[in-house]
């Protein structure tokens, strides 16, 4: 499971500082794979807004928190990231 702002991060991150279209092709095999790829939702995007609001932190994104709303939502165990303030994130409760 991801999230399309993810996506987004994955291709302009790996745009600007790798290879674009080795991105757009991993992209390209992500959608076209079994991964299921969540969209906003009002609901979703209200959590994420709370959270967001709520972090102390001033450089923590907002794809952060709406992943952190998503993980919370979906009692997602399991996340595979290397972003720092995710993880400090995932370790909120839920509301």
């Amino acid at each position: 499971m991801t999230s399309q702002a993810i996506l987004g991060e994955v291709l302009t991150v790996g745009s600007l500082r790798y290879d674009r279209r080795l991105t757009i092709a991993f992209v390209e095999k992500i959608r076209a794979g079994k991964t299921t790829i969540m969209l906003e939702t009002p609901p979703l995007v209200a959590r994420g807004w709370e959270i967001f609001k709520n972090v102390s932190k001033k450089d923590v994104s907002w794809v952060d928190c709406y992943s952190c709303a998503i993980i919370q939502a979906y009692k997602i165990e399991t996340v595979l990231t290397f972003d720092r303030d995710l993880q400090l994130l995932i370790k909120l409760p839920p509301t």
